[in-house]
């Protein structure tokens, strides 16, 4: 039987955040800035995000910004 799709819940638990935490990220909002910067960053600042350089959140602000070019 699957769940309702009106209701995301698993045990209590939405089944986004669950996702997240099996993908290694410590809430959604993490893991949406890193999908941010892993769409919109230019390939620096994802390998500098990757490496743990600059963190997910200050790359997600920075890939938000206008291209140079």
């Amino acid at each position: 039987m699957g769940l309702p799709a009106n209701l995301p819940e698993v045990d209590g638990k939405e089944t986004r955040d669950i996702a997240a935490a099996k993908a290694g990220f410590s809430s959604t909002t993490t893991y949406r800035q890193a999908k941010r910067v892993v769409e919109q960053g230019a390939p620096g600042l994802v390998d500098a995000m990757d490496s743990g350089k600059v963190s997910v959140s200050a790359a997600a602000e920075v890939a938000k910004l206008p291209s140079a070019v």
